[in-house]
């Protein structure tokens, strides 16, 4: 797929209803999961438009298809999932679910995943690895175009949008880990 750069948002590890989460992700400062939620949603929908177009990395909600349908009818946007560890079920109200994806923005391909990578398709090139799972917890790797797009990452819990990412990588010295930087064809 190829989309506008204006059009496209990231996020991941919503864990709608997700008790526990509460306890391990420091940045939560919610009372209760019912809060959380309703947090993270308003979070969304000051940022997302009505047609914007959302990728969530996984990890979406720990809850039955009924409550997740319930988040869904209140979130902007046409959301596509990706597929995380502890994902389940999905309703059809998704765009599309995939474990992996690779899109295109602007002029930059993303490879999209739940889990980060250390080499992914044309990182040689300079292309972009946004995943999620690790919660704002991977250590900081200054020459890797690689990016949790968690909500635990964002300041206000919300999706980031490219000009964000674009921000953040701007800060990395991109190296090559592997040897295809070397491969002319």
């Amino acid at each position: 797929m190829k989309y506008d750069r204006n059009e496209i948002y990231f996020t991941s590890d919503s864990h709608f209803w997700h008790k526990n989460i509460l306890k391990f992700c420091p940045n939560r400062k919610f009372s209760s999961i019912e809060e959380m939620n309703n947090g993270i949603i308003s979070a969304w929908n000051k940022k997302v438009p009505k047609d914007g177009i959302v990728y969530h990395l996984g990890d979406f909600g720990f809850c039955s298809i009924h409550k997740m349908n319930d988040i869904l009818d209140q979130l902007n946007g046409r959301i596509h999932i990706i597929k995380g560890n502890h994902d389940a079920e999905f309703p059809k109200r998704f765009e599309s679910i995939t474990y992996y994806s690779e899109i295109t923005v602007g002029d930059r391909l993303i490879v999209a995943s739940h889990y980060p990578f250390l080499v992914w398709n044309k990182s040689h090139r300079e292309s972009y690895n946004l995943h999620g799972h690790c919660h704002n917890t991977l250590l900081y790797d200054p020459n890797a175009l690689r990016m949790d797009v968690g909500v635990d990452s964002h300041p206000l819990l919300e999706p980031f949008n490219m000009n964000e990412i674009d921000a953040y990588m701007s800060k990395k010295t991109f190296v090559p880990l592997d040897h295809h930087d070397k491969d002319t064809k």
